[in-house]
């Protein structure tokens, strides 16, 4: 198992408030001036026998499991594109349809709710939800050894 070296970025990445440098990863600076001592240090820490990077990886991978999954993703992208529309000082004008004349399917947009506390009321979606889960999960899970 590796640990990660996450290059820090002056910019705000929608996943860095669940990694924390020490337990998911060891950071390097933006302009990579630390890169070969940082790596010189991890090596020589992996060549002691030290199990604190060890323990990284898994926190790193666990967390990526549980996190960096599909639905996780299409919430953050919601979530991104509100905040957009919020910031944004341009009129976002009504759809020109009504419900009794909508137009074709692939020209539309479909609103779909999902509550956060994963007590997902139709049963067809709490099916999709499971199966990309399990899909996540055997994929990037930890193997059976």
């Amino acid at each position: 198992m590796t640990p990660i070296v996450k290059v820090e970025s002056p910019f705000q990445e929608w996943f860095a408030k669940r990694l924390q440098p020490g337990v998911h990863y060891e950071p390097v600076e933006y302009d990579l001036s630390n890169l070969a001592s940082r790596s010189k240090q991890l090596m020589a820490e992996a060549h002691s026998g030290s199990d604190r990077l060890h323990r990284m990886a898994l926190a790193a991978r666990e967390m990526a499991v549980n996190d960096f999954h599909a639905m996780m993703q299409m919430d953050m992208m919601a979530w991104s594109l509100l905040n957009v529309k919020a910031a944004s000082p341009w009129k976002v004008a009504s759809p020109h349809w009504s419900a009794s004349n909508p137009p074709p399917v692939h020209l539309r947009w479909n609103k779909v709710t999902l509550g956060r506390d994963h007590q997902w009321g139709n049963a067809m979606l709490a099916k999709v939800k499971e199966d990309i889960m399990d899909f996540h999960q055997a994929t990037f899970g930890p193997k059976d050894e």
